[in-house]
C-alpha cells in the first residue's frame, strides 16, 4: 500500500509538471510537503489459551461466618492456594434473629469487609440464618426483624461498595437459596427485594436463585436494551444458581429447561450468572457443561462443589486442554484484538487526519458487566500519548467482533515511527486480554508517520 501512494503521487507530480510547466510543478511539491501519511506495520492475532486473572470473573471459594458480637478470624482470610479474582462470603446472622443486630456485631462485619479489602478479591455476598438446610426454623419469626437486618447489613455493605460486586438472595430460605421460607411469598418477597434494592448502593449487582423469581419480582419478560447497567432494579437483578446441571430440571430451578436456558442467554448479555454444579450425570459431561455454560453466559462458579462433578471435568478433555482449564479459562469474558489498521484520508490531500480501527472480541462465555476504559498509547523517545477509546466492551455483539476507531492528528504526531498499545481497567483494575504476549497491555505494533 505504501508503494502504491508513493507512485501515484510521482504520477501526479508529471501529470502536473506537463500540464502547467515547471511553476506548477514545484507548486505541487510544495503542497506534497503539507501532506502526511500513517501506516501500520502488519498485526498478528494469536489467542492464549491459558488462565486469565481478570476481575469479576471465574472460579470463586466460600468462606463462612457466624457473625456474633465477638466475631474474631485469621490475619490471613483467603487460603494460602487461592488464586481466583473472586471470592464468596458466607455471613450467618442467626445469633441476632430475635432483633436487632447490636453495634458490636455490626462494628465486627465492618472489620471483617475492611480485612477482606486487603486480600485484592471482588466479593460476591451472601447473609443467611441457615447451613443446615431448616431455612424457616432458623430466619426471624417476623419479617420486619429480617428487614431490619437487610437495613443494617446494607449501610455496612456500601462502606466497602469498591470491593462487594454482588449480593446474592434475599436473605431468607436453606441456605438462602430462596426456598424454605415462610416470606417467598409474592407480596413478601417484593417487600425483601425492595428493602435491598432501596438499602444498597446502585453499584452492587442484587441477585435471585431462578429466572421464574426474576420475572415475578421485576414483573418483565427480559431487560430493555436501553435500560442495560442502569440502576433500576431490573438492570441490576442478576441470577444465581446452585442446582447447575444437576438434572433436567437443574433441581427445580426450572419447569422448561430449553425456554429457561433462551431465557437467560438473552438477560445474561446484561447482568450476571453464576452458581455451583452439582450431581455428576449427563447434563453436566464436559461437551453438554461447555455448551450450557456458554448458553447460560455464566461468569462464575464454585471451585470447591460439586467435587464429582469438577474431577470428571479434570479428566476430561475439551479443545486440547482438560475441560475443567477449558471451563475455568472461559468463565466470564475473554478479550481478543483481532485486528489493527490505518485508514488515510486519500480524498481529501489537505486532511490533517487518519483514522485507527481496532476490532475486539469476546472468546469467553459472558461480558464484562462493570464498564470499561480502552486506552491506546502511542510512544517514541519524543512522545508519550494517551487516548481514550469510545467503545463499550460490555456490549461486544455474539460472533462478531467491537469495532473501535479513533481519529488521530498529524499535528500531534510528527513524522516518525511510534510504538502502539492498547490497555484495559475497570474501576481502577487491569485487564489482561487473551493475545498472546499481552500484560498490564497489548502491544499492537509500530505506526510510521510520514
Amino acid at each position: 500500500m505504501k508503494k502504491i501512494h508513493t507512485a501515484i503521487k510521482i504520477v501526479l507530480a508529471m501529470l502536473v509538471a506537463a500540464l502547467v510547466g515547471s511553476g506548477g510543478y514545484y507548486a505541487y511539491l510544495y503542497i506534497l510537503s503539507l501532506h502526511h501519511e500513517a501506516y501500520m506495520s502488519t498485526f498478528y492475532c494469536t489467542e492464549n489459551m491459558g488462565y486469565l486473572s481478570n476481575p469479576y470473573c471465574g472460579f470463586y471459594n466460600i468462606y463462612s461466618y457466624m457473625l456474633s458480637d465477638d466475631l474474631t478470624f485469621d490475619e490471613k482470610l483467603a487460603y494460602e492456594d487461592d488464586e481466583n479474582a473472586l471470592a464468596l462470603i458466607e455471613v450467618n446472622l442467626v445469633r441476632y434473629r430475635d432483633g436487632k443486630i447490636s453495634k458490636k456485631g455490626l462494628n465486627a462485619l465492618d472489620t471483617l469487609f475492611e480485612a477482606w479489602s486487603c486480600e485484592g478479591k471482588d466479593l460476591i455476598v451472601r447473609f443467611l440464618y441457615d447451613w443446615d438446610g431448616k431455612g424457616e426454623l432458623y430466619e426471624p419469626d417476623d419479617l420486619s426483624t429480617v428487614i431490619t437486618h437487610i437495613e443494617q447489613t446494607c449501610k455496612v455493605l456500601n462502606l466497602h461498595k469498591d470491593i462487594v460486586y454482588i449480593l446474592q438472595g434475599v436473605y431468607v430460605g436453606s441456605y438462602a437459596e430462596m426456598h424454605d421460607s415462610s416470606f417467598l411469598g409474592k407480596d413478601d418477597l417484593d417487600t425483601l427485594i425492595n428493602a435491598i434494592y432501596e438499602a444498597t448502593d446502585p453499584s452492587i449487582y442484587l441477585s435471585v436463585r431462578t429466572p421464574s423469581y426474576w420475572r415475578k419480582i421485576t414483573k418483565k419478560d427480559t431487560i430493555d436494551p436501553a435500560d442495560a447497567f442502569g440502576t433500576a432494579l431490573d438492570a441490576r437483578l442478576s441470577l444465581f444458581n446452585d442446582g447447575l446441571m444437576g438434572s433436567e430440571s437443574d433441581l427445580g430451578t426450572y419447569d422448561d429447561r430449553e425456554d429457561e436456558l433462551s431465557f437467560q442467554n438473552t438477560l445474561c448479555r446484561y447482568v450476571p450468572n453464576g452458581g455451583e454444579v452439582i450431581i455428576d450425570n449427563e447434563y453436566n459431561d464436559i461437551d453438554n457443561a461447555v455448551n450450557t455454560l456458554s448458553e447460560m453466559r455464566v461468569s462464575y462458579l464454585n471451585d470447591e462443589y460439586d467435587d464429582e462433578v469438577l474431577e470428571k471435568w479434570k479428566i476430561s478433555e475439551y479443545d486440547g486442554e482438560t475441560g475443567y482449564e477449558y471451563i475455568r479459562n472461559h468463565l466470564g469474558y475473554r478479550y481478543l484484538v483481532t485486528q489493527v489498521s490505518v485508514e488515510n484520508n486519500d480524498m481529501d490531500f489537505f486532511s490533517k487526519n487518519f483514522t485507527l480501527d481496532i476490532s475486539i472480541s469476546n472468546t469467553g462465555f459472558s461480558p464484562i458487566y462493570k464498564k470499561a476504559d480502552l486506552i491506546l498509547h502511542i510512544k517514541n523517545d519524543e512522545t508519550d500519548l494517551e487516548y481514550p477509546l469510545e467503545a463499550d466492551l460490555r456490549y461486544i455483539p455474539d460472533d462478531n467482533p467491537l469495532d473501535a476507531s479513533l481519529s488521530l492528528s498529524f499535528d500531534d504526531l510528527p513524522e516518525g515511527s511510534y510504538q502502539l498499545s492498547l490497555s484495559a481497567s475497570s474501576e481502577g483494575k487491569s485487564l489482561l486480554f487473551a493475545n498472546e504476549g499481552a500484560s498490564d497491555s497489548l502491544y499492537l505494533g509500530e505506526l510510521s508517520v510520514e
